[in-house]
């Protein structure tokens, strides 16, 4: 069973590595943005956890899938926003609306599948602890960008 467990986790990590070079060669500017803010956020979550190298491996390798996923959704929603209220058409205005209603299920949805995946490695306490950081690492990124706008 442990042979099993190790093979699994080798694949995913094989996975992970070639979905993330192929993503890599595909990146712009913001998405390199994001990466860097991601790997930030990443560097705390570990050394706040202080977990041991076996979980750590296996929480990032969760925690990378979780934030391709979620990007993924960002820019599908982005997508959608581009257009001034004042200019559709009451369909296209609920289209918009029922996009940004279904790419909300789909945020929580995600984060619903990726908390049930960390579950296996650590405990609920330390996932709050992740979304914690998630939180504040963005929290200081929108005031540093507001700075900056300014």
């Amino acid at each position: 069973m442990k042979k099993i467990n190790k093979i699994a986790f080798l694949l995913v990590i094989l996975i992970v590595g070639f979905t993330g070079s192929s993503y890599a060669q595909r990146e712009t500017g913001w998405l390199k943005t994001g990466q860097k803010f991601f790997e930030a956020q990443l560097a705390q979550i570990k050394s706040q956890l202080k977990l041991d190298d076996q979980t750590e491996a296996k929480v990032e390798a969760t925690l990378r899938l979780y934030n391709m996923e979620l990007e993924r959704a960002r820019r599908m929603e982005f997508m959608g926003r581009h257009s001034k209220s004042d200019s559709l058409t009451d369909a296209s205005a609920e289209k918009i609306i029922l996009g940004q209603i279904n790419s909300g299920m789909k945020f929580l949805q995600i984060r619903e599948k990726y908390y049930f995946e960390l579950k296996k490695f650590i405990s609920p306490k330390e996932i709050l602890e992740i979304y914690r950081i998630e939180q504040d690492v963005n929290r200081k990124i929108m005031i540093e960008f507001n700075k900056r706008k300014e």
